[in-house]
C-alpha cells in the first residue's frame, strides 16, 4: 500500500509520461468557462498522458476516469485516487492507457 504523500504535482512527466499537475495548473484549466460545464458532469482534470494526449479525472463521487477529450464517454480506471495511485505503482500500464 501506497503512503500518502504531500507535494504540488509535477513540472516534467516521469518516464512513463505521465504529468500529475501542480494544484494551480489544476484550478486554472478547471476554472475555465467551457471546462465547468464538463468538470459539473465528469469530473476534475488533475493528471494527463504525454502532453495532454489523454488526460484523468476524479469525479464527484470519487472515481477516476481516463479523459480522451473526444465525445465518447471517459473510461472508468479505478474506484478512488488511492486505488488510482496503487495501481499506477504495481502496473502503470493499465491505467495510462
Amino acid at each position: 500500500m501506497l503512503k500518502p504523500l504531500t507535494f504540488d504535482g509535477k513540472a516534467e512527466m516521469d518516464n512513463q509520461h505521465f504529468r500529475l499537475w501542480r494544484l494551480d495548473e489544476i484550478a486554472k484549466v478547471n476554472g475555465t468557462e467551457k471546462e465547468l460545464m464538463i468538470v459539473k458532469k465528469r469530473g476534475v482534470l488533475f493528471a494527463d498522458y504525454l502532453i495532454d494526449s489523454w488526460g484523468y479525472r476524479v469525479a464527484e463521487d470519487g472515481k477516476v476516469y481516463l479523459e480522451s477529450f473526444d465525445q465518447n464517454n471517459p473510461r472508468f480506471l479505478a474506484n478512488s485516487l488511492t486505488e488510482f495511485f496503487e495501481c499506477m505503482a504495481d502496473d502503470p500500464d493499465n491505467v495510462l492507457y
